[in-house]
């Protein structure tokens, strides 16, 4: 055949004398491959798969080539460049087998509550009672926040709501409660006890005495 390459070769009846043939080989340029994705858990042991890419045939290459994940964003984590678990890179084998890791640390983030008006102290994660408290904790706990009323003498002190200084982290509506359960968001927030006070009314009688 010359030069010319072929799929089938036809070596005719009664040929003689020595012949070579050479297979040439094209890697298949359409191996799948899959890519976790995994989020560290609230204990800081585990981690739970969060997300695949790659299932639904979006990421293909060339056997024997090496391929390398992209870290992806997610609220609340950051990729772990450091863990040994990941397998960031790997090389794309023939059955199409190769499935890439890539792990995420959980973000701790600051929650500060404060004492507002009419307010005497507040606590955070059942801490010491004071007119602040600011602590870091991981995305996503639950943490127990309070606030005690002040007592003040001829009025009356009527809680109001927490008031969050970003809405967006943390509603207002999400916190009417003096004693209540708030989660972590994906960024620092402060919480604000309010309480309002009115007047004490008192009823009394005059009586006028004559001689």
């Amino acid at each position: 055949n010359g030069d010319i390459k072929q799929l089938e070769v036809v070596i005719p009846k009664g040929s003689t004398g020595d012949k070579e043939y050479k297979a040439n080989w094209i890697a298949n340029t359409d191996i799948h491959y899959i890519v976790e994705h995994y989020t560290e858990d609230l204990d800081g042991l585990n981690y739970t798969l969060h997300s695949k890419q790659g299932e639904n045939g979006e990421l293909i290459g060339t056997m024997d080539t090496v391929v390398t994940a992209e870290p992806i964003t997610i609220s609340g984590f950051t990729y772990d460049e450091e863990k040994s678990k990941n397998t960031i890179s790997g090389t794309i084998k023939a059955d199409g087998s190769l499935v890439l890791k890539v792990y995420y640390s959980r973000n701790s983030y600051k929650l500060k509550v404060v004492a507002g008006e009419n307010i005497a102290t507040v606590t955070n994660s059942k801490d010491s009672s004071e007119t602040e408290v600011e602590k870091q904790y991981k995305f996503g706990s639950k943490i127990e926040i309070g606030a005690t009323l002040d007592e003040i003498t001829g009025y009356t002190v009527n809680w109001e709501n927490w008031t969050s200084s970003n809405t967006n982290l943390i509603p207002n509506s999400s916190v009417q409660e003096a004693n209540t359960t708030v989660t972590i968001p994906a960024g620092n927030v402060i919480l604000t006890a309010n309480a309002t006070k009115t007047k004490k009314s008192f009823d009394y009688t005059i009586k006028y005495f004559y001689d």
